[in-house]
């Protein structure tokens, strides 16, 4: 197992020895010392390798960390904003209805809080969005 973890790379290094730390198994000689990774830790807003990337392979600019942080922010910004004029009802402090001005109907203002049946997809799509955007959890190491 150890031949095999020391052809693959460090990354399975570390986490053989990990392993052997977890269950008190003493590792040989030859790895006394700690291995010296170069394996970094991948996070959300550095991370190319998100969920999304995965779910849509042959988009290779999400596996860009540029891309995923341009949608971040733009899916973080527009959710806040919508969140904000629906619980308050923004600058004017009367929520505006999307759904009215969708449905072609005169736009009406109501008390906040109001979300309509729009405004709340909206909100449940942006959240997935910026879900999607977080780490996939495969490692690259993993062919994955």
């Amino acid at each position: 197992m150890e031949d095999a973890a020391e052809a693959l790379g460090s990354g399975y290094r570390s986490r053989l020895l990990a392993f052997y730390r977890e269950m008190e198994i003493k590792p040989s000689r030859r790895w006394r010392e700690s291995p010296n990774t170069t394996h970094k830790r991948v996070t959300w807003w550095s991370g190319g390798n998100s969920k999304l990337a995965n779910l849509l392979p042959g988009l290779a600019s999400l596996k860009n960390a540029k891309t995923n942080k341009t949608i971040i922010t733009m899916s973080a910004v527009a959710l806040t904003l919508i969140i904000i004029e629906c619980i308050t009802g923004g600058a004017n402090g009367s929520s505006f209805s999307v759904n009215d001005a969708l449905l072609g109907k005169e736009p009406s203002s109501h008390p906040p809080p109001h979300f309509d049946p729009f405004s709340s997809v909206l909100i449940l799509a942006l959240s997935i969005l910026l879900w999607l955007t977080t780490p996939s959890g495969r490692n690259p190491e993993d062919g994955g």
